[in-house]
């Protein structure tokens, strides 16, 4: 398995991480860094093979960051 680095734009689009974790499958990444152009707040969840730890500012839609890591 492999690292990644990823600029995205949104996470907030439906659909938009079922999207990144099929290029995560594809690629075969086990831990992916990620940059959000729009993210608000702190947030934590689980989706099947997959946990994300994502952080934004608190008040505005703007310069989140996170992890997303495959549970193996």
């Amino acid at each position: 398995m492999y690292l990644l680095a990823w600029n995205i734009l949104s996470l907030n689009i439906i659909g938009a991480f079922k999207t990144v974790k099929d290029e995560l499958y594809k690629y075969r990444v086990a831990i992916a860094t990620v940059l959000l152009e729009s993210w608000r707040g702190n947030k934590m969840f689980d989706s099947n093979d997959f946990m994300a730890f994502l952080s934004g500012n608190k008040e505005k839609l703007l310069f989140g960051a996170g992890f997303i890591i495959h549970k193996n």
